[in-house]
């Protein structure tokens, strides 16, 4: 309990003890901007100083129009190529691509329709590539856990690992996606680095216990898609389709993914774990986050 964790202040470290689940809380968003920007960065991307006002206010137009998008901050410690690195991807189970651009500054970021290169096929740069968060201006966890998984990645394949802003639950730090695959891993350590690498040649789904979900998809069936992996052993990204949802109850959801023509359902319902926790470091230890679980299996 946290009484008996006296004063530990590690979001992160209470969460572990206190085996608070993962799986369905990756992220729903669907749409990125990735913009490359020197650190230190803000608690909130777009008031990082470093930003111009114009192109400050030319990201907030594009995101607050469109749904389920987000605005990632990047960068690579002690890179610097003169020109500012900007992709634009769509992830998840339907549409994946990216779109990127080397441009002569920030100000250039004005220049790309944003907007439509969410929505033509991308023709460049393919390959997926892993987004780790260190940003400890928004969490010291994500600095404590994050800065030591972005090295270890780093030095195994430097050109398919940058750092970002926050990512979502940095109680779950470290925190890591991979794009333009759409997947979302938690409490990352330095051991899992060669994994993790090596699922990115493959498309695959690293390991079941640090997989927090299918970036898009709705809590209940990123928490049915692993149940489903778990049971199948079919751990391919593309392999597993959502196929829909159905409200069965009013806290129940029935899951139906596609794999290989077999169409998997599984019931799931969200039930409010006992133990109230910090959900940021520093917060007081007051919330009690939802957990998504798999009630029932079928297969047609």
């Amino acid at each position: 309990t946290l009484a008996q964790m006296g004063s530990i202040d590690s979001c992160a470290v209470i969460s572990s003890q206190l085996n608070e689940s993962m799986a369905g809380t990756a992220l729903l968003t669907q749409r990125w901007v990735l913009l490359e920007v020197a650190a230190p960065w803000a608690a909130k991307p777009l008031q990082t100083p470093g930003i111009p006002p114009a192109v400050r206010e030319y990201l907030a137009g594009v995101l607050s129009a469109a749904p389920h998008s987000r605005l990632q901050l990047i960068g690579r410690a002690g890179v610097r190529t003169g020109c500012v690195r900007l992709m634009v991807v769509r992830s998840g189970c339907g549409s994946s691509h990216v779109h990127s651009w080397s441009l002569p500054s920030l100000e250039h970021v004005c220049d790309v329709d944003i907007a439509e290169a969410w929505e033509q096929a991308g023709t460049s740069e393919q390959e997926p590539f892993v987004l780790v968060c260190t940003h400890g201006r928004r969490d010291r966890c994500c600095s404590r856990a994050g800065y030591p998984m972005f090295r270890a990645l780093s030095k195994l394949r430097p050109e398919s690992v940058w750092q970002t802003t926050h990512l979502g639950g940095h109680r779950f730090a470290a925190t890591a996606v991979v794009l333009p695959l759409g997947v979302q891993y938690g409490r990352l350590v330095g051991e899992d680095a060669k994994r993790l690498i090596a699922s990115l040649d493959t498309a695959t789904v690293m390991d079941l216990e640090r997989y927090r979900g299918r970036i898009g998809l709705t809590q209940s069936a990123q928490a049915a898609e692993i149940a489903i992996r778990r049971d199948t052993g079919e751990m391919r990204v593309s392999k597993l389709q959502h196929v829909h949802s159905i409200q069965s109850d009013d806290a129940v959801w029935e899951e139906h993914f596609d794999l290989d023509g077999v169409i998997h359902t599984r019931e799931v319902i969200g039930q409010v774990q006992l133990e109230s926790r910090p959900f940021s470091c520093g917060d007081p230890p007051n919330r009690r986050p939802s957990a998504q679980c798999v009630l029932s299996t079928t297969r047609h």
